[in-house]
């Protein structure tokens, strides 16, 4: 256990370190060939990275088993390109703060609007879909103040390192522990009728309810439908997706809360239909899922 600890430290080391130079030379790089070079380490990583590649096969095979095998792979190949392009994209636009709006814009901006008259904040779902990482800073620029909820990460200078990236991103992070104090810091930008992003996509572990995603039961966060009951706070589904050399972020029409006969059943039928909807985004748009994750325990 010692000797795990040792080398999750070495390794997060290794990480900030790589991150901070990264993020000096990324800024005398011209925006294309970064996304040459981060499509590169995504074919690198595709090929030599067989633990990685065999559970995203895994994850494909639950949610296309129609599909043949040459199809999933095909998914998975065009999939780890997106993931180098979009790491590449998020690092220029962490670094070249007064040129953002070239790289990403806004659809649907009044569906924002309208729900921030409410005064009641709204709670942003969204996945690990397209470049997700700059979701929050897209919306920052076009004037609206956001939050992000993030797991805590093991390493706490790594959790500095991401908060960093948020609050670049003119977005402030919210890390998950200790629990009470992300309930807390939740409620309290809602109440302020701010922003509140949440990634619907992971194993929420003990802490959630398992509902069946894509016929396969996993733990999805109930957060999403706990907070808007409690404070009234509109639910806004809303996923940046690639489009050629921009980004696109789809604001979806509000996800309207259906009442049943308890608040238990409420809260589980709610969240059920939030994986739903994610479902028909990501058989939308396999090719910008991450598929890297393990979100069932196959």
């Amino acid at each position: 256990m010692q000797i795990r600890k040792i080398e999750r430290t070495i390794r997060y080391s290794f990480v900030r370190l790589f991150l901070r130079l990264l993020a000096v030379v990324v800024y005398f790089i011209p925006l294309s060939f970064l996304r040459k070079l981060g499509v590169l380490l995504g074919k690198i990583f595709y090929k030599v990275s067989k633990y990685y590649r065999q559970l995203a096969l895994n994850n494909l095979r639950v949610v296309f088993p129609q599909k043949n095998n040459n199809e999933r792979r095909n998914i998975l190949y065009k999939s780890t390109l997106f993931l180098g392009a979009n790491t590449s994209d998020t690092l220029w636009f962490l670094v070249h703060s007064r040129r953002r709006k070239n790289l990403a814009y806004l659809e649907n901006r009044k569906i924002i609007d309208d729900a921030l008259k409410a005064h009641k904040g709204i709670i942003g779902i969204t996945a690990h879909i397209g470049a997700f990482t700059i979701l929050g800073g897209v919306l920052s620029e076009y004037g609206y103040p956001v939050n992000y909820i993030l797991r805590t990460p093991r390493d706490e200078k790594m959790a500095n390192v991401l908060g960093r990236g948020l609050r670049m991103q003119k977005v402030r992070p919210i890390f998950t522990k200790p629990a009470i104090r992300c309930v807390e810091r939740s409620i309290e930008v809602l109440r302020n009728n701010e922003i509140l992003i949440i990634l619907i996509d992971q194993d929420a572990g003990s802490s959630g309810l398992f509902v069946k995603f894509f016929n396969r039961y996993t733990s999805a966060p109930a957060g999403p439908v706990i907070l808007s009951l409690r404070t009234g706070a509109n639910i806004i589904p809303m996923f940046i997706l690639r489009e050629q050399e921009r980004h696109k972020l789809i604001v979806y029409p509000e996800f309207k809360i259906a009442h049943k006969e308890n608040i238990e059943r409420t809260i589980f039928d709610n969240t059920q239909n939030l994986v739903i909807l994610l479902q028909d985004v990501i058989e939308q748009y396999p090719e910008q899922w991450s598929w890297i994750d393990r979100r069932w325990r196959i």
